[in-house]
């Protein structure tokens, strides 16, 4: 019953968003009132958050559906382009080998950090302060680089070595930037924690809002080639 329960949820979503889509609700000018646009608007956010939800069940999936997410809500939110669910499962398709292995890398980065910290507080010895100094600053950085990471994982053409390098640069040159973006992402998380049934919204929500200020940077580093080429590379640079 649940499982039906959340595929009618689904259902309805995906309706409320057709009829905003194709209702003759216009104003004068022959346009979309702001109100109709911005259920639109949710309706998309709240799909993308429930595919989002599902597709990290599994928890090491957790990071592929972060960058099918972040690419889905740029391309079908932000600019109109094709359907939510088509578009999710598409990225999925495309990304997963990179994103799954960046997400085990990412699980195991984090637990290894944190299982260090615990090693250094438990030494009868006394703490050693440089292994826990290191194991705190890899703390530290470890949500900003979560941000930053399936993003460009899932929306460009990029190998490992750009991937890395581009996160590096965005965290040590955008700090700022970077400790809102993980003070926003922490306090989603803790949210989401605190009232489960706010994943329907908060994950595609919180993309939406954070995407305003690193899609500027990404483009800031990486120079995409014009539409006129065949399938090129994607190119970084400082």
């Amino acid at each position: 019953m649940a499982q039906k329960g959340r595929g009618m949820g689904c259902a309805c979503l995906f309706d409320m968003k057709k009829r905003c889509r194709e209702g003759g609700h216009l104003n004068r000018n022959g346009n979309r009132t702001w109100l109709l646009s911005g259920l639109n608007t949710l309706a998309d956010l709240a799909a993308a958050s429930m595919l989002w939800t599902l597709c990290s069940l599994p928890v090491v999936t957790a990071g592929l559906a972060s960058a099918a997410l972040y690419h889905t809500v740029e391309l079908s939110v932000v600019q109109g382009r094709g359907r939510v669910a088509s578009t999710f499962l598409r990225s999925l398709r495309e990304s997963w080998r990179g994103a799954l292995t960046a997400g085990l890398a990412s699980l195991l980065t984090g637990g290894a950090a944190c299982f260090g910290i615990y090693l250094c507080l438990s030494d009868p010895g006394g703490v050693p302060l440089l292994p826990l100094a290191g194991c705190g600053v890899l703390l530290l950085f470890w949500p900003a680089a979560q941000i930053y990471l399936y993003p460009l994982i899932g929306h460009f053409v990029l190998d490992a070595r750009q991937v890395l390098e581009l996160v590096a640069q965005l965290i040590v040159l955008h700090p700022l930037k970077s400790a809102g973006l993980t003070a926003l992402w922490l306090c989603v998380a803790a949210c989401a924690v605190w009232y489960p049934p706010l994943l329907m919204i908060l994950p595609a929500g919180f993309t939406y809002l954070a995407s305003r200020i690193y899609t500027p940077l990404f483009f800031r580093y990486i120079r995409v080639p014009s539409e006129g080429q065949a399938n090129p590379p994607v190119e970084t640079g400082s």
